[in-house]
This record gives C-alpha cells, structure tokens and sequence, in this order.
C-alpha cells in the first residue's frame, strides 16, 4: 500500500491531492478486482475441441495482449506530446 502512497505523491505534493490520487487508486483496483470475475467467465466460455486445453485460452491471450499494447500506447503517447501540454 505504501508504494501507492508514493504514487499519489508523485502527482501533486500537495497532501490532499495525494490522498485523492490515493483513493481513486484503491477504486480502480477494485473495480477491476469485481470486473475480473464476468470478463474471465466470459473468454473461457470456449469448449476444448481436442486435447487438455488446446484453444481454450487464446481469447484470454489476446486480450490480455491487447489490453497491454494500449497501456505501452498510452505511456508512449504521454512522451510524444509537447511538454506546454503535459499536465507534470
């Protein structure tokens, strides 16, 4: 929890900033903590045509991959920006 706590404040070093940084932190892990559950459920829905478990991850595979190639966009849309409009 602690290193979240650092985070907050590597936005803003005001103290009420942090600490809403902090909680908007804690929201987010556990909205993906409820999320996790129906999204799982719902990329394994697929039956295994032939062997243990050929196939029936792949759908889990790609988003997970998907999910990441938008995170590495995000972070490097951040440095391609001008500095004039970054926020820090």
């Amino acid at each position: 929890v602690s290193i979240w706590a650092r985070m907050g404040m590597a936005v803003s070093e005001e103290p009420t900033a942090a600490m809403a940084m902090f909680s908007l932190f804690c929201f987010g892990k556990g909205l993906g903590n409820v999320l996790v559950g129906p999204v799982s459920a719902g990329l394994l829905t697929r039956g295994v045509g032939r062997g243990y478990g050929i196939g029936k991850y792949s759908a889990v595979v790609v988003f997970t991959g998907v999910c990441m190639i938008l995170s590495a966009a995000s972070i490097g849309a951040w440095y391609v920006r001008p500095k004039r409009m970054r926020i820090l």
